[in-house]
């Protein structure tokens, strides 16, 4: 050791400087882009999804709300919305005139992005029938005979099937 001279190591010369190369930072920024391009597009379609299943139980719970204001009051019932829009409102059938319930009722907006979709008679989804509103309508028992809403966006739909005999509604996702 005693001939021994010290010869500087990269460890050693790396020690003396404080931050980082331009090629360390050049390659963590290249990871992250990595990261991002594969995070970001898929929690957009996720996001976008919760906002359509979100907007699918608002208006399975307005059509609970229809029915049973309709089988309570005993007067029919209805939940307007706008096809190809994005409001909807619950109206009813007043018999009394100098009645104190409110026959129109304010309009809600769908959560997200989701619209109503027009259908056809046989509950197909039409694209060339777009009327200004269309309406559920419950009888005084509470039932209907309108089976299905769609609502959703271009790239997802969720039909939401009223059983005629009890009027309960349920959402079922539309594949795609």
């Amino acid at each position: 050791m005693r001939n021994a001279t010290l010869i500087p190591s990269c460890n050693s010369a790396r020690a003396d400087r404080d931050g980082f190369t331009l090629l360390e930072i050049l390659i963590v920024l290249s990871l992250l882009l990595a990261v991002m391009v594969v995070v970001v597009p898929r929690t957009v379609l996720w996001l976008n999804d919760m906002q359509i299943h979100a907007a699918a139980d608002d208006v399975v719970l307005a059509l609970g709300k229809t029915r049973a204001r309709a089988a309570t009051e005993g007067l029919a019932h209805h939940l307007e919305y706008e096809v190809g829009g994005s409001s909807y409102r619950i109206t009813s059938d007043s018999a009394i005139e100098d009645s104190a319930i409110d026959s129109t009722g304010p309009w809600t907006v769908l959560t997200g992005n989701a619209i109503f979709m027009p259908l056809d008679s046989t509950g197909q989804e039409d694209r060339n029938r777009y009327q200004k509103t269309s309406r559920v309508t419950f009888d005084a028992e509470g039932r209907t005979k309108d089976l299905q809403i769609r609502i959703g966006q271009v790239s997802r739909l969720i039909s939401i099937a009223i059983n005629p005999l009890t009027g309960i509604a349920s959402r079922k996702e539309d594949r795609q």
